[in-house]
């Protein structure tokens, strides 16, 4: 027969086992997250800097265009 302190020491043997478990488990999503997440943001840094440099040869363009279309005018100081 089993007394009260023994049926206790079990049930927190169990619930301990069953917890530890459950950490490992939060563990390893944790860790596989971490990881997708870390090579998402590698994907959108990797898009943004080419819209950047992409936004950046645009405006260059345009300036270079609007440059040829209105030639600086030199004035005299005479």
């Amino acid at each position: 027969m089993r007394t009260l302190e023994d049926a206790i020491i079990s049930e927190m043997q169990t619930s301990v086992a069953q917890m530890a478990k459950l950490n490992s488990l939060v563990t390893n999503a944790n860790d596989e997250t971490v990881v997708n997440l870390i090579d998402r943001m590698r994907r959108v840094e990797m898009k943004k800097a080419l819209v950047h440099t992409l936004f950046k040869a645009s405006i260059y363009s345009s300036s270079m265009r609007e440059g040829e279309r209105n030639p600086p005018t030199t004035t005299s100081g005479q």
